[in-house]
């Protein structure tokens, strides 16, 4: 066959490193330098972390380790707190920081009594979205309370609603007093625009009563939802506060008193060994997510880079002299049939037959096809991802058949050029490499 091909194609000449220190693994493949996830997950009041990394494919391939760093990204108030405003600027216990955009009601206080001798203590005083839109739940204060000259006195504030004020778009919520208004001509109506409704009908569908007026309330707002506005950097492992732990600081409206459930996504892996004789197949695992609410993380890893870089021959102390951190070649991906493992190939034989490293043992192996129930089996594919097994493999022509009949552009026992890099329509082929 003539020469065998170089060593450069089964990553004979690659860099990798060992608890911190580089050494020439000899084999194809590379490191871990991050996770690309395909869904951050969220987990409430807890980091996500890596439940498993697969050990690397490629035979003697060193295992890679990180830690895992996530990022704050929602928040539900576990305690709402009180004397808040939309927009105001909560810092958690641990640093992130979160904008005000919904608050609720906590408290509504009467401040003074109404004049209007309409009061009979049958109705009840609404604040709802057709008194302002922004009240996408009412506040309905019930058990109105009047004394003998028919002014309001009171509430029954245990029966009573507390609504939502959604302040999304930023408009404040109304926490200086507000006028209490009636219906002088005391007729239902489908879309008030008064305060007093009939007791037990706030929305003014039913029969009047809606005519007393008079008087002022204030609300108090606690925190009803807030949004992300920026999270510090979490990592797996260290000690943070939760739930009721995670107080926020005083707003600028004298807010006080807001703690916070947090839900987590995972942001990236600082990588601690970025292991080698990985091909990218390789599967990561990140912790379940059992609780309501919860999602679990998804995501794959994703590779060192494929540099080449200067050689100075076979001396490892050689080439520790030159520019070794960019230096990693990529290598034919092969798979022993009898078992699908990936090995690693350490030498060709001739055009046919290659010595080969698993996991256990190093043997003699012929290319053969992967239906076959022993042999090594080399892919090939073409620019329309129709895939072949190489027969053959010189340094460059590769004789394919196809996996599958009736597809490919090449015909069964054709030489084409092959290579690593994306393959050309009706010219070469890419073999498959890492």
């Amino acid at each position: 066959m003539g020469r065998p091909l170089n060593k450069k194609y089964f990553g004979n000449r690659n860099i990798g490193v060992n608890n911190g220190t580089l050494t020439d693994d000899n084999i194809g493949g590379e490191g871990i330098t991050n996770f690309s996830f395909s869904n951050a997950g969220n987990y409430i009041n807890r980091l996500p972390t890596i439940a498993s990394l697969a050990a690397p494919s490629i035979p003697t391939g060193i295992q890679a380790a990180g830690v895992l760093h996530s990022v704050a990204q929602n928040c539900n108030p576990n305690a709402k707190g009180s004397r808040y405003q939309i927009n105001d600027i909560l810092t958690d216990a641990n640093g992130t920081t979160w904008k005000v955009t919904k608050l609720r009601v906590i408290s509504a206080t009467l401040n003074t009594a109404g004049s209007n001798t309409n009061w009979d203590g049958s109705e009840w005083i609404v604040w709802d979205q057709f008194i302002n839109s922004h009240w996408t739940s009412p506040t309905i204060l019930k058990g109105v309370t009047a004394d003998g000259g028919h002014r309001i006195t009171g509430y029954n504030s245990g029966t009573s609603t507390y609504g939502v004020w959604d302040g999304t778009d930023g408009t404040l919520a109304p926490i200086t007093a507000q006028t209490i208004t009636g219906n002088p001509a005391n007729t239902p109506s489908m879309t008030p625009s008064w305060n007093t409704r009939a007791a037990g009908d706030y929305n003014g569908s039913g029969a009047g009563d809606n005519n007393a007026a008079g008087g002022t309330i204030t609300f108090v707002f606690g925190v009803e939802a807030a949004v992300i506005v920026s999270s510090i950097d979490y990592a797996y492992g260290t000690t943070y506060l939760y739930n009721s732990n995670n107080t926020t600081t005083a707003a600028p409206t004298g807010g006080t008193g807001c703690k916070l459930d947090v839900g987590f996504g995972a942001a990236y892996l600082a990588v601690t060994q970025k292991g080698s004789g990985y091909i990218g197949s390789e599967a990561v695992t990140f912790t379940t997510a059992p609780g309501l609410g919860e999602i679990r993380a998804t995501g794959t890893i994703t590779l060192t880079t494929d540099t080449g870089g200067q050689y100075a021959g076979d001396n490892v102390g050689a080439v520790f002299g030159k520019n070794v951190s960019t230096y990693q070649e990529n290598a034919i991906v092969a798979v022993d049939v009898s078992d699908s493992s990936i090995v690693d190939i350490i030498k060709q034989e001739n055009a046919r037959r290659y010595k080969v490293r698993t996991s256990s043992t190093t043997k003699f192996l012929n290319l053969t096809s992967p239906t076959d129930s022993a042999g090594l089996y080399i892919q090939a594919t073409d620019s329309h991802s129709n895939t072949y097994w190489v027969k053959k493999l010189n340094g460059h022509l590769a004789t394919v058949v196809r996996n599958s009949a009736g597809s490919g552009e090449f015909t069964d026992n054709t030489a084409v050029h092959w290579t690593f890099d994306a393959p050309v329509n009706g010219k070469t082929v890419q073999i498959r490499n890492a």
